[in-house]
């Protein structure tokens, strides 16, 4: 079963941040949402994770940014 969970609050543009689990055939993926408007998804090398997408993060407003980390990291 997927869940959504609320992970912070950005006050300035009242964007939120959604963390989630998912399962895809063996491997459970830590997803990240964040933002609103057109989606764009934000694939990250091996060695990757999500917090390094952070400064990509602010960068774009104005889109809703999906990230992962990729099985293995």
């Amino acid at each position: 079963m997927m869940k959504w969970s609320l992970r912070a609050t950005n006050t300035a543009n009242r964007r939120f941040v959604r963390l989630r689990f998912l399962s895809v055939g063996p491997h459970r993926l830590r997803v990240r949402v964040s933002g609103t408007g057109p989606p764009l998804l934000l694939v990250m090398g091996i060695g990757g994770n999500l917090e390094m997408w952070d400064p990509l993060r602010r960068a774009l407003p104005g889109r809703e940014l999906i990230s992962f980390d990729s099985p293995g990291t």
